[in-house]
């Protein structure tokens, strides 16, 4: 993941404030997070994966946003080294990672007030409740039903389409982006999930990745299901309660189990 910081002036419709002078890009094509951090004397970028072309093409999209040279890049994959002409960890760059760690904590702090305040609201509140609610998510906000307790990470890689209905204490760990069709009903305490650890032991006590989900439209997913990271549900499916959903799933079609497998297609007009 790579953290931006640049000025509101200079702000591509593509990009997305985080906190204070902190901005992120979602590049879907890439399944990755992009941004850069601007000082007084150049612009710092931040990142662990990519290939040349990427490298090539972050360059450009960074100079669209700030012409100034990029003066430092940390990371840790040769391409992008060779883009940016990478020079090593030293004190700036690593007071610069500090800073884009810190927007992100930032940002959590800020999902996690709101999910406080939510979670506060009274039933005879839903004023309160929708202002929230768009203030939280990317998109949606104006029309999710979603019952308190809820919690999330972020709040700003969650899209819904319309009337998407959340019961009780559901959460959504949205390192990664969640995308959720219209009309789709999760049941009491399902766990959206797209966090990863590496399964070395010693990787895992500083390394976190991810996988974005994406769930169709007019899904149902039955209480306590997990859908865990990477994950695709096709539209019009079903999912059981209990479910551990590993991996995609077609439309129209009711899946169930540990793991969630299909069980059988869905008639559309059965009742």
């Amino acid at each position: 993941m790579i953290i931006g910081r640049v000025t509101r002036d200079a702000l591509h419709q593509d990009w997305t404030e985080l906190a204070d002078g902190c901005w992120v890009r979602r590049y879907a094509e890439w399944d990755v997070n992009v941004g850069v951090v601007a000082g007084d004397d150049g612009l710092l970028v931040i990142d662990t994966r990519g290939t040349a072309d990427q490298g090539r093409a972050l360059r450009d999209d960074v100079r669209r946003l700030d012409p100034r040279p990029v003066r430092w890049v940390a990371n840790t994959h040769q391409h992008f080294d060779h883009t940016f002409g990478n020079v090593a960890f030293d004190d700036a760059a690593i007071h610069a990672h500090e800073h884009a760690a810190a927007g992100l904590q930032q940002a959590a702090d800020r999902a996690r007030e709101l999910c406080l305040e939510l979670n506060a609201t009274r039933p005879t509140e839903p004023d309160a409740r929708r202002r929230i609610l768009r203030e939280l998510f990317r998109a949606g906000g104006d029309s999710v039903i979603l019952e308190p307790p809820f919690f999330c990470d972020y709040g700003f890689n969650v899209e819904l389409g319309e009337r998407v209905f959340f019961n009780f204490n559901c959460v959504i760990l949205d390192v990664c982006p969640v995308r959720i069709g219209s009309y789709t009903l999760f049941g009491p305490g399902v766990q959206i999930l797209t966090p990863m650890h590496p399964l070395n032991a010693v990787q895992r006590r500083g390394k976190e990745f991810g996988k974005p989900i994406e769930i169709g439209s007019d899904v149902w997913v039955g209480g306590g299901a997990l859908i865990l990271p990477g994950v695709r549900i096709g539209s019009r499916t079903v999912i059981g309660a209990g479910s551990v959903v590993t991996r995609d799933l077609p439309e129209a079609v009711f899946a169930a189990g540990n793991p969630c497998r299909v069980i059988r297609e869905v008639d559309s007009l059965s009742p």
